[in-house]
């Protein structure tokens, strides 16, 4: 079994800057077994520099550590990886490295802003809690409410903001304190166990795309019954795709650093508002 001190490094920082304080954090929190073709032990080992993953391995590592396509980060992850992975030095100085560019623009301030926030601030959700939230309109909406907001709600007020039944709210409450998501007080306040703090979705476990699906149709009928449109834009160009790809990094920070303004307090107009974004390849051409 190949082993790699560079590699094992990189992966343990780059662990870290997403939000992840450990190991264990990020192996479990991200679905385990279910999502990882690999086991803990492997992944502790890789950590420690005694074991490397295969290609296919390492990709999904990189999309659990939700890192932009053209992040200077991964093109640095490569670059240990590769020299990890091929032996003979002087065949890695010669034929590799010269395809490699580790160089990258150093990241805007928001950008910093942002990764800070998300290393000290994030909380992933593990595959088990989305899809809870997930589960139906209500429960997600009462997660919503409870997540952003500082001070605990009572089941009245969340029934009248949601234009639904206290019993709906409280069926939403009990899902909700089962996945660790609701914490009750009294018989009729609830809080959130990770209010106030930047939460991240799971990515890539089984059943996640029905999950997302069920969550945007809560989101898409929210906004036909009461929502309005605050900005819609768009742009068709014709590129190559790697490149369309590329341009992915500035529309993530953009959409992340959005979270700057987030509020936990009622205000005067406070509401819930939806940044979204999506490249489609439309035609060949």
């Amino acid at each position: 079994m190949a082993t790699s001190q560079r590699t094992g490094l990189a992966v343990a920082r780059l662990r870290t800057e997403a939000g992840f304080p450990s190991a264990y954090a990020f192996y479990h929190r991200n679905g385990g077994r279910r999502v990882f073709p690999f086991t803990y032990s492997f992944y502790l080992k890789l950590e420690k520099g005694r074991a490397l993953p295969r290609p296919p391995w390492l990709a999904r590592i990189v999309s659990a550590l939700r890192l932009p396509p053209d992040d200077a980060s991964l093109r640095a992850l490569i670059h240990d990886y590769l020299q990890d992975l091929v032996s003979d030095r002087m065949f890695f100085d010669v034929f590799v490295r010269p395809m490699l560019r580790v160089e990258g623009a150093p990241p805007a301030p928001v950008a910093k802003a942002v990764r800070r926030l998300i290393s000290e601030q994030a909380y992933h959700l593990t595959p088990a809690q989305f899809a809870a939230v997930a589960s139906s309109p209500n429960t997600h909406w009462v997660f919503e409410c409870l997540v952003n907001s500082r001070k605990p709600q009572t089941v009245e007020r969340l029934a009248e903001v949601l234009r639904v039944t206290e019993e709906a709210v409280r069926a939403a409450i009990h899902l909700l304190d089962k996945a660790g998501l609701a914490k009750r007080i009294g018989r009729n306040r609830v809080s959130c166990p990770i209010a106030c703090r930047f939460y991240v979705f799971p990515k890539e476990y089984p059943g996640f795309d029905e999950d997302r699906a069920r969550l945007v149709s809560a989101c898409e009928s929210q906004a036909a019954k009461r929502g309005r449109d605050l900005f819609n834009a768009g742009i068709m160009i014709r590129a190559e795709e790697g490149d369309a790809k590329r341009g992915l990094e500035g529309l993530q920070r953009a959409m992340e650093a959005a979270s700057a303004y987030s509020v936990y307090d009622d205000g005067r107009d406070s509401a819930f508002f939806l940044f979204e974004t999506r490249v489609r390849r439309i035609l060949p051409f």
